[in-house]
């Protein structure tokens, strides 16, 4: 079942016709409990992995330097006829996310995460079962694997974080300077009805703008160029359940309900705690052909 966000409750750039050329289309991916395959973009389920090429290893020191290297974890798949927002590199089709589920120092501050763009036909002969990583403690085993989840990419319209602007302007920014201040009285006005329904998205989702837990914290690339923002994996898909809440969940009780902090899915389907309640911002600069990447976590 695909998934459908509610539109907005007013056209924002009605009201500041300036942030009509800040919009940025984003792609919710909407995380549910299933059981992918091989063939499907997935968070949580099987990487289209050659079987001759070697499984990565975490070679980085974290919490626990005296223990030995751990196998990375299958974080995230997602198929260019899926997801085709993602800045693919020439001749890829497949974009592969991995991590190191310990907790590592900055800038990540929780799992070290690192991605592979592929061409999926060229997979041949597939690996049939991922190597066990090796965990430094009960929370990161508990925490960090992402259990079996379906996506139903949904593309949204955002715009910035008041706090953010000008920062997520491009540079030179264009905007006037104040832009900021009046979104935010505005908001202030409102009930904080702009960052809560009318701005960016919550949850795990692609491209568009991080919704910032703290300060905004811009990667630049060695090219001199302010990287974009690739996707966001969150601890939390549903925000304040709002707007941002899909018709189709709203009569879910596993979703609209409480539920005991216990649940490994009591914030999510995918059972991912990053810290307190955290996001993990990745970024990337599709100018570089060899997509590098950068990020941050954040948490509450």
């Amino acid at each position: 079942m695909g998934r459908t966000t509610p539109p907005p409750p007013l056209n924002i750039t009605i009201v500041f016709p300036d942030l009509g050329r800040l919009a940025r289309r984003a792609v919710r991916l909407h995380p549910r409990a299933g059981t992918p395959g091989l063939g499907d973009s997935s968070l949580g389920g099987p990487l289209l992995w050659p079987a001759g090429d070697p499984w990565p290893i975490c070679q980085q020191s974290h919490d626990q330097l005296s223990e030995p290297p751990s196998s990375l974890v299958g974080v995230l798949q997602l198929y260019a006829r899926d997801v085709p927002d993602l800045p693919f590199p020439d001749l890829t089709d497949l974009f592969q996310l991995l991590w190191c589920p310990n907790d590592h120092d900055e800038p990540w501050w929780g799992p070290r995460p690192i991605t592979v763009w592929r061409r999926a036909a060229e997979v041949t002969e597939a690996l049939l079962a991922a190597p066990s990583p090796r965990f430094d403690d009960d929370w990161s085993a508990r925490n960090h694997v992402p259990l079996p989840c379906v996506l139903s990419p949904e593309p949204v319209i955002e715009y910035p974080d008041p706090c953010a602007l000008p920062a997520d302007c491009a540079h030179p920014c264009p905007w006037p300077a104040e832009l900021a201040e009046r979104i935010q009285g505005w908001d202030a006005q409102h009930d904080g009805l702009y960052w809560r329904e009318l701005s960016a998205a919550p949850g795990t989702k692609v491209g568009g703008y991080p919704r910032w837990i703290q300060a905004p914290e811009w990667p630049v690339c060695a090219c001199g160029r302010r990287m974009d923002h690739l996707l966001t994996v969150a601890s939390d898909e549903f925000g304040t359940q709002g707007r941002w809440l899909p018709w189709e969940d709203r009569e879910d009780p596993k979703i609209t309900s409480e539920r005991s902090i216990g649940d490994r899915d009591a914030w999510a389907p995918h059972g991912l705690m990053l810290g307190d309640v955290g996001s993990l911002y990745l970024f990337t600069c599709p100018v570089c052909a060899e997509r590098p990447l950068a990020g941050t976590m954040q948490c509450s």
